[in-house]
Formats: C-alpha cells, structure tokens, sequence
C-alpha cells in the first residue's frame, strides 16, 4: 500500500501485448522511411533491433532500503477489526516505507502481462526504485517483515511473468525487421518495374521549383471521439468488455487501452481524448470514488465542457449504490445512471443519444 505518496496499480494500467504490438507497428513505419541497400542492410537491422529490443525487468530484492516514521494515520487505513477507530478521526502509528530497486524498462511496471496474477499493490516508482508501506497497526516487527515478503514475492512473480512475454518479443524482433525489409524491397521493385513500362522515370532536377524562406507547418487534424471512457484501472476487465460492445455499435471510443502506446505523454493524450469527444463514459466504483488522481483529472475535464444544459458527463454504476456515489459527489449521484450490468442497454441507447 502507498500511505502518504501517490502512486499506480501496479502491472494493471495498459495491456503488455497490445502496446508491444504497437511498438511493431511503429517499428514497421520506421522501416518504411529507411534508406537501405544490400551494403548497410545488416548494420540496420543490427540498429533498429537494439532500439526496439526492450530490457527486461529485474528486481534487486538483497537491496531492500528501509526507513520508518511515526505518522497520523486516518481511521480508514485501519483493519476492520480489532481497532476501535472513529469515522474522519487519525491515529499515530509507525508506518515503515520501503525502496526496491530495479533494472529494466519502467514502463513494464504498468503493464499486465498475458500471464498475470489477479490482484495488484499499489506502488511509487521514483529515481528506479519501487517504493512501498506497511503501516504498523499491531507493533509487530514479525508481521511488518511477512508482508514485506509477501509484496516482494508479488512483485517478483509477476515480473517473471513479464519477462516472458518480453523474451518472446525480443527474439522476433530481428525476423520481423528482416521480413519488413525485403517486403519494402519488394514494394520498390515492383513500382520500378511499373514505372519503366508506363515511361522514362521522371528526373527531380529536370522541374525547379520556387523556394521560400518560411516553412509553412503542416496541421495535423485530430481525431474525434463519439465518447470518452474513463474509468479505475481496477476494472478493466467490465471496461474492457464495454468498450468492446461500444465499438461493435459502430461508435469512435477513446479508451486507453485502445489510444495510450509505449512511452506516450499521458497528460496530452487525455486531453486530447477530453476535448474531441462528444460525450463521456463515466464508469463509478467503489475504486474510482477513492478520488485516484487520473480519475479526477478526467471528470473534471468532462464536467467542465457542459454549458447551455449540454450533457457530456454519462455515469454507469459499477457494483455500488446512491448512496456511495453520494458520499463522493451528491451532484453526481442525483444524475440519472446506468447500472453496469446490461451492456447491450447501453451501448444501444448510447448510440440514440449521440444520432440525436
């Protein structure tokens, strides 16, 4: 758990195979735009492999640092028995934090793998070190030292089954950009061939052009969204199955797992989701009312689009009641909302709203 620090799921937020399958992609387009020959086409593929081969995660568990602090700690931090504690009260207790360094590419630490384990921690990544906390709610250094080792072996078991989903990516990389030259080789070959038979080819000195000074820029239209889904990572597999049913309705979904690559900013590209969709998805649980940072972020970019009595905030209860979402928002919980079970429903009557 992070007590006092913000932090992510960890291995939750984005799926691994679908953003190395990205990766391929933007490998394959970088291909297209390379200037090769039978000389240099080894030094290439030898280049391109070692920018697109990702470095595995490794964990330095005998490296383990440690410090600790007494801190007030809310009452809702507290186990649900055992401890007489009042609702909005703090307590002093010790709350030891831990730093677990690590090799490889952090961007891992946010991926689920094919094979993963079911439930997640959350974790700080700061300066190449995981950090975590354990609150001491018993003054117990033997229970503090069990739930290190178990959060250390969650970790470490899940990064192995990280790995190999990297390993199967690293050892095709160098076949696939192989494979990618000879089908642009081809490509070229073949438009060569069609050009000698429809004519000479067209010399680029035999034209000049007039050249200015200024550049004009290009302006890049971007892509609009019919709804926006925002949602707690920790529900992903009812978000995956909605966006899904959402798109087989036809309908432009920004859904991170469909828009957010390797490496991309992520502020800008939530932004860009915000401000280009028409209406937003707004999937509320028990999860996404712990006032999560990106959860926010994103509800207050869609409420702050409604003007003129333009609805754009459309709220699905997922697994909670009024009365939850009352606590958070009472706003919100006297906006008329799905329940998440009937997704048919919803998609259906989604795509009435937006044909209106």
């Amino acid at each position: 758990m992070l007590f006092n620090r913000r932090g992510v799921k960890i291995f939750t937020e984005y799926d691994l195979r679908s953003t190395l399958e990205n990766q391929l992609q933007r490998l394959e387009s970088e291909i297209k735009t390379q200037d090769f020959s039978n000389d240099n086409k080894d030094s290439l593929v030898l280049q391109l492999s070692n920018e697109y081969k990702v470095k595995p995660l490794i964990f330095h568990t005998e490296d383990v640092e440690v410090s600790s602090q007494e801190e007030l700690v809310p009452s809702n931090y507290f186990p649900n028995s055992g401890f007489v504690v009042r609702q909005g009260e703090s307590y002093p207790k010790d709350v030891y934090t831990f730093f677990l360094p690590f090799d490889g590419d952090e961007t891992l630490l946010r991926c689920a793998p094919s094979s993963r384990i079911t439930w997640t921690e959350e974790v700080a990544i700061e300066n190449g070190r995981v950090v975590f906390q354990i609150i001491d709610f018993r003054k117990s250094i033997e229970e503090i030292e069990k739930e290190k080792e178990r959060i250390i072996d969650f970790l470490t078991k899940q990064s192995i089954n990280t790995n190999k989903d990297i390993e199967a990516h690293n050892q095709k990389i160098e076949e696939f950009i192989r494979t990618k030259i000879n089908e642009v080789e081809s490509k070229k070959a073949e438009m060569s061939e069609n050009l000698a038979r429809l004519g000479k080819p067209a010399s680029s000195l035999s034209v000049k052009r007039p050249t200015s000074k200024i550049s004009q820029p290009t302006q890049k239209e971007e892509k609009q969204y019919d709804v926006f889904v925002s949602h707690a990572s920790e529900d992903k597999d009812y978000v995956d199955l909605l966006a899904e049913r959402l798109k087989q309705e036809g309908l432009e979904v920004w859904y991170d797992t469909f828009e957010i690559s390797w490496a991309d900013d992520l502020r800008p590209t939530i932004d860009n989701g915000l401000k280009n969709s028409k209406v937003g998805l707004v999937i509320l649980s028990n999860t996404f009312l712990g006032k999560k940072k990106w959860t926010e972020y994103e509800l207050n970019g869609l409420f702050a689009r409604e003007k003129d009595g333009n609805k754009v905030v459309f709220p699905i209860w997922h697994k909670i009641k009024r009365d939850d979402v009352a606590l958070y928002s009472p706003v919100l919980a006297d906006r008329v909302a799905k329940i998440s079970d009937n997704l048919d429903e919803i998609a259906a009557e989604l795509k009435k709203i937006l044909k209106k």
